[in-house]
């Protein structure tokens, strides 16, 4: 039975309404509700739903835990975004984008797109990099060319095609292929296996003969033509009624065979079939405007090794390095890099800053050194070593110092440097870090200033302002003692 969901159940039904009692194999039908053996006991499909939840389970195992999806108007992006939607919230992916910013209007042509604003407007806003696609060709085609339009480029988006396949994306040599490309970088799906085997690239060869071109479920269509002609052969062979619709339909859902897109068997429970393995495949584009698809590697969820990754899947970045779930995470810049330009105005206010912070900084300097740090030393009654906190201090100082010069003037450095990393190194959030510094510099703080007191008790008879300067000495000392 060929054709999508809708045709596959208006199909069916016209048999019951006519009291036409015959066996029907679908290939390609991905409606959830098609997998009721009590509603459809006369049916049974190649390509299930099962394969929209193998989605969510690859997506959360690359890492992702946030993302943005956008469905077609229609039974099938209805029915295959429900049973997404229900995978992803068992699986901990959150969809960030709102259910009115998840629709699209079926059917749409390029020209007639901006009807979809709204809900690709909700994508962009909703910060999302990583966008899963339920939309059939060529809306699909439109929908990249419009977030083209609306402003993402290159590593904005890590598109998720689902099922689709990414060649659909890029066939059509036209003047907005570029556009596509463009946003398309990486694109990855997650499919039924096809022409695997001796047998699969065997029944390639055959079909080739006679059509110039295959798509995705010729492979399906082939295997269910073969499911019939198994039971058939099984039936005759045995001398038993091939004619017996009812007969026929209970030896199809006994058949196992291996066919053109691997293991064939259907599911005793439901009329669906069961796979043992899921390959990976992504779309690369070159610097040029190549383009290949590229196979990742291999999804077994009945497997002890569920994902195998045999060739990394490379990111819009040119890494094999998931890049963020949000855009503009960690202080990264809230404006594409194309938007980004150097003007004089811009470098001259900030040299301006920049020497106004200096100009302040040395004044402040100079008089806290002239007030506080100009005094003469305290003399110690006897000679004192090097503790191991002060060695800790010498070799810090130099370290943190090469560390910030690496890293520049960024406004988050100093969270990667040796001493933060140290301290909030709690695997907490932010107002954990504010009690956990907090708390502990304060306790620190009394309990190196009692230390101090109880080995140079001549302290207590210094002047407050020398106090002061001791403590500031302590506040290093202490940062040292702790990271020991």
């Amino acid at each position: 039975m060929p054709g999508g969901s809708s045709v596959a159940i208006g199909t069916y039904n016209f048999f019951k309404e006519s009291n036409i009692v015959i066996p029907s194999i679908g290939a390609a039908n991905g409606s959830p509700f098609l997998s009721s053996k009590e509603k459809f006991p006369m049916y049974v499909r190649l390509l299930t739903p099962f394969l929209l939840h193998i989605d969510i389970v690859f997506l959360r195992a690359m890492g992702w835990k946030n993302a943005a999806i956008i469905y077609e108007d229609s039974i099938w992006g209805s029915s295959s975004y429900n049973l997404m939607k229900v995978s992803a919230e068992s699986l901990g992916i959150k969809l960030l984008n709102s259910e009115s910013s998840r629709i699209i209007p079926e059917n749409l042509e390029r020209k007639d797109i901006k009807a979809a604003k709204s809900a690709l407007q909700g994508v962009i806003d909703s910060k999302a990099r990583l966008l899963i696609i339920l939309i059939q060709c060529p809306l699909c085609n439109y929908v990249l060319e419009y977030l083209y339009d609306l402003g993402l480029r290159k590593g904005d988006l890590y598109v998720f095609a689902g099922t689709l396949n990414p060649l659909y994306y890029i066939s059509n040599n036209d003047t907005y292929l570029y556009k596509r490309l463009e946003i398309g970088v990486a694109m990855t799906r997650v499919n039924a296996p096809r022409w695997t085997g001796e047998i699969g690239q065997g029944a390639l060869k055959w079909i080739l003969k006679t059509n110039d071109t295959v798509n995705d479920f010729t492979c399906s269509y082939y295997d269910g033509a073969y499911l019939i002609a198994k039971a058939l052969d099984y039936l005759i062979n045995t001398g038993k009624d091939y004619t017996d619709p009812l007969k026929l339909m209970s030896i199809i859902r006994q058949t196992k065979f291996v066919g053109c897109t691997g293991p064939v068997s259907i599911n005793p429970d439901s009329n669906d079939r069961i796979y043992e393995i899921y390959p990976i495949e992504a779309l690369k584009v070159d610097s040029k405007g190549n383009t290949e698809i590229y196979w990742v590697g291999d999804l077994k969820p009945f497997s002890t090794k569920m994902l195998s990754i045999t060739n990394p899947l490379i990111y819009a970045n040119g890494t094999s390095i998931k890049p963020s779930d949000i855009r503009n995470l960690n202080g990264e810049c809230p404006f594409p890099s194309r938007e980004i330009r150097t003007f004089t105005k811009g470098r001259e206010l900030l040299f301006g800053l920049s020497f106004f912070v200096f100009i302040i900084t040395t004044v402040t300097t100079y008089f806290i050194w002239q007030r506080w740090w100009n005094v003469p030393a305290g003399i110690f009654g006897e000679k004192q070593e090097m503790s191991i906190g002060d060695l800790i201090v010498a070799a810090t100082i130099p370290i943190e110092f090469f560390q910030f010069a690496t890293m520049g003037p960024w406004p988050y450095s100093y969270l990667k440097s040796l001493i933060s990393t140290l301290y909030l190194g709690i695997g907490g959030n932010s107002i954990a870090y504010l009690a956990f510094l907090s708390i502990g510099w304060l306790v620190l703080a009394l309990l190196g200033l009692y230390l101090q007191i109880k080995k140079y008790p001549s302290l207590l008879y210094r002047k407050k302002v020398k106090i002061c300067v001791d403590y500031l000495d302590l506040h290093l000392h202490l940062e040292a003692q702790y990271i020991w």
